[in-house]
């Protein structure tokens, strides 16, 4: 299963190799049943679906929609065998994902890959390997956690911790800090974010497949694309 944008401005469920053309694009909120028989294809526009319904995951979508990169999505995983976006290739890997209904873990991964993207949108040459661009993708996640959980304080009381206790403890802490300015509809904790980096490496779950990323790849005259979900957060 593939989905390709050929030209631009298009994500593209089918494409025609021998044509070389677009026979299905995606459309925020489409009907998914035409789909029904190709499962993997069927369970993304699903999962597609779900996000477009909420304002962090529709603002990510429509950007990708509209924008002039072409992306591949694909059903296998990553050279390094895991789901990842490829920043040079713009292919989505995500085998396994669509094989049965997304449920709240799944969409968070998927969401995950797509803010890369959007990063990539967002910040054109200057998109990188660091664990800034991570920590943004994992706080995003929680952002889609928050949304579509029963319990709209999970994505806060969740324990984020990973390898090491103390650390692990002072990493929830920051991410927490992040997450109730979010909610509040406060400015970025810029503070916050920059020491959530500093604890990633050791304080996080996720924190082994990045051991040798760099810390940044911002300056202070290009602020973290999170950032923009900081502005006229709307519940």
């Amino acid at each position: 299963m593939g989905m390709v944008d050929p030209d631009g401005k298009e994500i593209c469920l089918v494409y025609d190799n021998k044509s070389k053309s677009c026979t299905q694009q995606y459309k925020s909120r489409m009907d998914a049943e035409q789909f029904k028989d190709n499962k993997d294809l069927y369970n993304f526009v699903l999962g597609l679906n779900k996000l477009a319904t909420i304002d962090v995951g529709a603002t990510v979508i429509a950007t990708l929609i509209k924008s002039p990169e072409r992306y591949i999505f694909s059903d296998q995983r990553s050279p390094q065998g895991a789901y990842a976006f490829g920043g040079t290739t713009r292919t989505f890997y995500m085998g396994g994902l669509g094989s049965e209904e997304m449920d709240i873990d799944d969409m968070m991964r998927v969401g995950h890959e797509l803010f890369h993207a959007y990063q990539k949108d967002k910040l054109g040459s200057e998109f990188g390997s660091g664990i800034d661009i991570e920590v943004e993708g994992y706080l995003y996640g929680y952002f889609i956690q928050d949304r579509l959980s029963n319990n709209k304080t999970t994505s806060i009381r969740d324990y984020k911790g990973g390898n090491d206790i103390d650390k692990g403890v002072a990493y929830n802490r920051e991410i927490n800090t992040l997450l109730e300015a979010f909610h509040k509809k406060q400015s970025f904790p810029v503070k916050d974010f920059n020491d959530a980096v500093g604890l990633f490496k050791m304080g996080s779950k996720q924190m082994g497949s990045y051991a040798n990323f760099k810390e940044f790849t911002y300056t202070l005259t290009r602020p973290p694309v999170i950032t923009t979900f900081y502005k006229n957060v709307r519940k």
